[in-house]
Parts: C-alpha cells; sequence; structure tokens
C-alpha cells in the first residue's frame, strides 16, 4: 500500500528476502572464518603455541648467552693471569740465570782449589 501497485511491493519483499539470504550466507561464512581462526583446529591456538615455542627458544638463549658472558669473563681473568705470570717468569729466569753462574763459579773455584784437581792442559798441535 505504501508503493501503490502490488508490484512494487512485491519487489520490495524480494530484495528484503534477497538481503536475509545473503545475511545468512555471511553470518555463515563469518562463523566458518571464526571456526578456522580462533577454533580448535584454528590459526589463533597455533599462533600461540608458535609465540610460546618461540619465547622458550629466546629464554633459552638468554641462558646460553648467559654462560658465554661468564665463560669470557673467566677467559679475561685467566689471560690477565697469565700476562702477569709471564711477566713473573722472566723474572724468576733471570733470577735463577743468575743463580745457575753463581753456582757454576763456586764449582770452577772448589775445582780450582781442590789439591788433587789435575791442571788445564792444552795441547796444540
Amino acid at each position: 500500500m505504501l508503493f501503490g501497485n502490488d508490484a512494487d511491493a512485491q519487489k520490495l519483499l524480494t530484495a528484503l528476502d534477497r538481503t536475509n539470504t545473503l545475511l545468512a550466507r555471511i553470518d555463515g561464512l563469518a562463523a566458518k572464518a571464526d571456526q578456522q581462526v580462533f577454533g580448535a583446529d584454528g590459526l589463533m591456538p597455533e599462533a600461540r603455541a608458535a609465540v610460546e615455542q618461540l619465547k622458550a627458544a629466546l629464554l633459552e638463549a638468554r641462558e646460553s648467552l648467559k654462560k658465554i658472558d661468564a665463560i669470557l669473563v673467566d677467559a679475561q681473568a685467566i689471560a690477565g693471569n697469565a700476562r702477569v705470570a709471564s711477566n713473573d717468569l722472566s723474572t724468576l729466569r733471570s733470577e735463577i740465570d743468575a743463580s745457575l753462574r753463581k753456582v757454576s763459579s763456586m764449582i770452577d773455584e772448589v775445582n780450582r782449589r781442590w789439591p788433587f784437581a789435575k791442571p788445564a792442559e792444552i795441547k796444540l798441535p
């Protein structure tokens, strides 16, 4: 009655029916998409699981880096100790050389004073 004739009213009802059908299809597609994204076998649970695995891997990498950091600190300490030790070794070596020279000169002196020591002979051809 609003449009004045039955043909226009029928067109309006047909358009409304088609719109309702289209909306029902869209609702079905939305439900399907919702199930595929958020359902038990959907993307979101898989994405969440992947994020959790990535988080665990990052925590593991962080722990490994902490261990490597500690090893590097130890290596630096060892290198410093080796540097100091090499300086000490050169001082020790010079002290040992001086002591050996003293001992050698003492042995030479004892051999020279010993009553049965043979005189050093030099034979020339």
